[in-house]
């Protein structure tokens, strides 16, 4: 196990990675969370938080977990572009200041998790949001820029899969954009970010599986 491959291993974190961060989040926020409360409702989402079992908080380490893979990959990733390395080194910074706020996004949750005082449960939960909406809007901008490198560097199928990724990401981050000045969208908002990661997950499965045949 010790002595795989850089290429080889990074192709297991890219189909592992966004597919598992995207199954476990469809799994807390649609099927085990109340999926009825709007983004903008934070003292119920507070008590969403707090009323999650052991399965649910256990669940909830694993999205970042799962980023971070996919960081690896990347990066990992970057060295098989013939052009675009300084559009991608940028691109894998914003994805990296994504991870780091869903990281940070995360732990904010916790003390409501830990059964604390839920007085301050609704301004927690508010902070949540507002740095996953942040973070989430950077690391949206890093994939469109990941993705247009890759698009730029291959050929068939994955070139196709690469620019639908682009234009996903980039009809995500429009609507981000527009729902940072009216919140009355932040629902919306979700669901194309949902999409979104619906669709970079199945793309990245390809190019996982790409790496590994080559490693």
């Amino acid at each position: 196990m010790l002595t795989i491959s850089a290429n080889k291993l990074a192709g297991i974190c890219l189909i592992i990675g966004p597919l598992g961060a995207t199954i476990v989040f469809i799994l807390l926020t649609v099927i085990l969370g109340d999926s009825s409360i709007e983004p903008t409702e934070f003292s119920k989402a507070a008590n969403d938080i707090a009323g999650r079992t052991s399965l649910e908080t256990l669940l909830g380490l694993l999205p970042p977990i799962f980023l971070v893979l996919t960081l690896y990959g990347i990066s990992i990733l970057r060295s098989d572009m013939k052009s675009g390395d300084a559009v991608w080194g940028l691109g894998q910074m914003m994805f990296a200041v994504g991870v780091f706020s869903s990281v940070i996004a995360s732990a904010l949750t916790k003390p409501l998790e830990f059964g604390l005082d839920l007085s301050n449960g609704e301004t927690m939960a508010a902070l949540n949001g507002a740095v996953s909406s942040y973070g989430g809007l950077i690391f949206t901008l890093g994939t469109i820029l990941i993705a247009l490198v890759y698009a730029s560097n291959k050929e068939g199928g994955l070139k196709i899969g690469a620019y639908i990724t682009a234009l996903a990401f980039l009809v995500s981050f429009v609507v981000q954009l527009i729902s940072w000045v009216d919140t009355s969208i932040w629902t919306l908002t979700g669901s194309v970010a949902g999409i979104s990661y619906i669709v970079v997950s199945i793309w990245n499965v390809f190019v996982g599986r790409d790496l590994l045949k080559r490693a």
